[in-house]
């Protein structure tokens, strides 16, 4: 090419976690122009936390020594409620999401009153739709502001659970 200079081009991109499941992101680019962003991490770790790990242990997927406890059928939601234990949960629960069809979520699937060829032990958890269902969805759907969120639907799963 005569006559014309390719300039470097820079990309540089750093990201920190902070509060909500959100993380910052600075992306410098060319001559040091910087850009910030926001960018949800989905699903969100600290609803995890909060709502959706004291849910699945409320409805019986663990109870220690059984279950998902020990990693039964792939998946480890462990009795502990801190630590390495939690986020060690949140990556095993997280790996059984479908993002773009929340609903159809083997984690939901599984436990599913509606799905005739489970092979879960105990069968018919939850049904659609019930509280248990409505968390799960909102939780794993959820992209950032302005999305409902797990805790933003009043409904009481206490009735509902493996085994009742």
């Amino acid at each position: 090419m005569i006559g014309q200079r390719r300039l470097p081009r820079l990309l540089l991109v750093s990201a920190v976690a902070v509060a909500g499941g959100l993380s910052a992101a600075s992306i410098t680019a060319g001559c040091g122009e910087i850009e910030r962003v926001s960018l949800a991490i989905t699903p969100s770790p600290e609803d995890y936390n909060t709502e959706i790990h004291p849910l699945l242990l409320q409805i019986g997927c663990s109870s220690e020594g059984f279950c998902h406890d020990v990693g039964q059928g792939g998946l480890t939601i462990a009795v502990g409620m801190g630590g390495a234990d939690l986020e060690n949960s949140y990556l095993s629960v997280k790996a059984q999401l479908d993002f773009e069809d929340p609903a159809q979520s083997r984690l939901i699937q599984s436990v599913l009153v509606e799905n005739t060829q489970t092979t879960h032990f105990p069968p018919n958890c939850i049904a659609v739709d019930n509280c248990t269902h409505q968390k799960l969805v909102a939780w794993i759907a959820w992209t950032g502001e302005g999305d409902q969120r797990p805790q933003d639907i009043e409904c009481d799963p206490t009735p509902e659970g493996c085994g009742r």
